[in-house]
């Protein structure tokens, strides 16, 4: 009988939450809906491999101590239940980073992990054409333009991310058929994301796609490869042109792209301001620790959970718990740089890091329309940068240590 292989799950994963993400609203919400059972499933191996994969580091310590104040804080909730359910949610796609930094910890493991990211483009694809056949799932934001399935347009979020490790696609050589069936499944994708008008995705994916071109050391390689992709997107926009138009209208008349409109209309401007507020009248307890973690629609009186993960942290946990978050996401960028500057002229680590700073920065960015609440997202680049980290230090070691014996 095979043994069970850590590493083989790991890179699961991904697949297992794309999946449970596409099939979660044909379902109630119970015990046994595909939402609940992959958090139980991957929850198990988390706990049951703790000891493993949990390395003492700066990162993992900060992580951890995350966790332990969010799960102190859980005790004062009003709503024990609906705040457990998400803080769950939070730690399960934390921890992620350690379990990626032990178990991804080579090239060749890391571009494995690239390949099932690029698998879960596949699903997603293939939900969204089968949701338009059949005429089943929800709409973005205008009727009888594309339906995105039971994931709705937030699958464009997700997508957003697995897009942003393309590059590492291509590292190896493949035959001529696979790249090309790589850049068109890569291209349909980005179309899905534009077409959704989800703006933070839209937003979340150029910006990780300049950051990356600028910090990777195969800018001419990879700029061949964009404009190759631009050249499809523009041959092939007859074909999605018109529903793109219609979304972005829907979204124009919505005031979306209006400024002073959209202050006064968006939700997370106006959560924003009302958790600003909040904390600046609050008492001193409030600011430090805030209140009802992971149940926001209880201490606002509102129907809505607050979306935005920093308001989410401010309002559950107060500026100790904003601290503490934002400095995880510090500690990854600094870590990355640090490796980064002590790696000049290898080109593997710097393209390797490069998508990690896109990925950190695209997560900061998707933030602003809710990560925290939720597992694919957050898991996916906690898992991929984990894995750059831990191979990257590897290989740099590995160089130094090869230098050094030359000198000997």
């Amino acid at each position: 009988m095979k043994r069970f292989s850590p590493l083989s799950f790991i890179l699961l994963i991904p697949v297992i939450n794309t999946i449970a993400d596409s099939t979660q609203g044909f379902f109630d919400k119970t015990l046994y809906s595909p939402g609940y059972l992959r958090a139980a499933i991957i929850l198990i191996f988390i706990v049951a491999y703790f000891k493993r994969y949990f390395k003492t580091n700066i990162i993992n310590q900060t992580i951890l101590i995350n966790i332990i104040y969010f799960s102190i804080l859980l005790f004062l909730s009003s709503n024990f239940t609906l705040s457990l359910i998400h803080f769950l949610k939070f730690s399960i796609a934390s921890l992620m980073f350690a379990v990626g930094y032990h178990y991804i910890n080579t090239p060749e493991k890391i571009i494995k992990l690239a390949h099932s990211f690029f698998y879960c483009l596949i699903i997603c694809i293939v939900f969204i054409a089968i949701s338009n056949i059949f005429d089943i799932g929800y709409y973005d934001y205008a009727e009888d333009t594309l339906l995105f399935g039971m994931a709705r347009v937030n699958i464009t979020k997700i997508m957003a991310v697995f897009l942003l490790t393309s590059p590492l696609l291509f590292i190896k050589k493949t035959n001529r058929k696979k790249r090309i069936f790589m850049v068109c499944i890569i291209a349909v994708s980005m179309i899905l994301v534009l077409i959704g008008v989800k703006r933070t995705a839209i937003t979340a994916m150029f910006a990780g796609l300049i950051l990356y071109l600028y910090f990777t050391p195969y800018k001419t390689k990879f700029t061949r490869y964009i404009i190759l992709l631009l050249l499809l997107l523009a041959i092939t926009s007859p074909l999605y042109h018109e529903t793109l138009s219609k979304s972005f209208e829907s979204r124009k008349e919505e005031g979306r792209f209006d400024f002073e409109s959209f202050q006064e209309q968006d939700g997370r401007t106006m959560e924003i301001d009302m958790t600003l507020d909040a904390f600046v009248n609050g008492k001193i307890s409030y600011k430090l620790f805030g209140a009802q973690i992971f149940n926001s629609p209880y201490y606002f009186k509102t129907h809505r959970m607050l979306h935005t993960d920093y308001t989410t942290v401010l309002a559950g946990s107060g500026i100790i718990g904003l601290i503490i978050y934002l400095l995880v996401y510090y500690l990854m960028l600094s870590k990355t740089f640090k490796i980064r500057k002590l790696s000049r002229g290898d080109n593997l680590i710097l393209n390797i890091l490069a998508i990690n700073i896109s990925l950190i920065f695209a997560l900061i960015i998707l933030g602003i329309a809710g990560t925290i609440q939720e597992i694919s997202i957050r898991a996916a680049v906690f898992l991929f940068c984990g894995a750059a980290l831990n191979t990257s230090a590897n290989l740099l070691i590995k160089k130094q240590s090869d230098n050094q014996n030359k000198t000997q």
